[in-house]
């Protein structure tokens, strides 16, 4: 889900669900096989219907490390005590038995996140703040995914820097045309705004329902770093064609080894832009 409008993109329960537009990506591809992308973009599932479809994808992610995976704390805030799974590669993976599920063993979001309302000219929307969780797997990552090192300071992004956001979400969110594998999309960063990354995507390119989580990846000659995990829209704007927010994972730095230390996972790499 995306916050706002993107915190209706996953699918929350009463505590942390609202209603407007999803998250997905519109105006982008298809992520193939041999895309990076889908090395260390990974699908959030839940049990669905055993009789129809046994497992649905309610948000997005990154693979960190090998066992741990960084997604947005909305995702995961009312789910304790729910199984959630994680699906590696490009396609939607639906069967319990396929080995690119795997079960996460627990999962820890950020101690401060918290749920506002804000009032708006027009209308009030919800948002959240320190929108970050960490998800434990409960065996490493499936052979041959590649976990994406973090960006050190993201204030260090110049606007104008394209960023690669992947999920699986609606790609078309006014006729709410479903997903059915990985899609990618290049976002034009537009400048920070405290712990949030802002994308542009008045080009109709963006991410949207069922994103939210998923990475914001700076493209470079050592292969991707992620920056960011998409958020929600600005200000509450209940469509995907305005601009969006990323929660910055380096503004977050000192949550993401805490929660390492409480979920006993592998540390995630964090890399200097001056080394790439």
């Amino acid at each position: 889900m995306l916050l706002g409008l993107l915190v209706a993109g996953c699918s929350a329960s009463q505590d942390y669900s609202f209603k407007g537009v999803g998250d997905g990506i519109i105006g982008g591809r298809a992520v193939t096989s041999t895309d990076p992308v889908r090395f260390s973009t990974v699908s959030l599932m839940e049990k669905g219907y055993p009789n129809t479809t046994p497992f649905l994808s309610f948000c997005t992610g990154t693979l960190i490390s090998k066992n741990l995976v960084v997604t947005a704390a909305h995702c995961v805030a009312s789910r304790a005590g729910s199984d959630i799974f994680v699906g590696f590669g490009e396609s939607i993976p639906f069967k319990g038995d396929d080995h690119l599920m795997v079960k996460a063993e627990r999962f820890y979001f950020h101690p401060k996140f918290k749920v506002v309302t804000i009032q708006g000219p027009e209308q009030s929307y919800s948002t959240s703040y320190n929108d970050v969780a960490l998800i434990k797997l409960s065996k490493d990552a499936p052979e041959g995914f590649i976990p994406a090192p973090i960006l050190e300071d993201s204030d260090q992004l110049r606007v104008g820097t394209s960023l690669l956001a992947a999920g699986i979400g609606v790609t078309d969110d006014e006729e709410f045309t479903s997903a059915k594998s990985m899609n990618r999309v290049e976002v034009t960063y537009a400048g920070a705004d405290g712990e949030f990354l802002i994308s542009d995507q008045r080009n109709n390119k963006g991410i949207c329902y069922g994103d939210s989580g998923g990475p914001a990846y700076l493209e470079t000659s050592h292969g991707l770093v992620v920056v960011g995990a998409t958020h929600a829209s600005r200000g509450g704007v209940m469509h995907c064609h305005e601009t969006a927010d990323f929660t910055s994972l380096s503004k977050h730095k000192d949550f993401i080894s805490a929660a390492v230390d409480v979920l006993q996972g592998k540390a995630p790499l964090f890399i200097k832009l001056e080394a790439l």
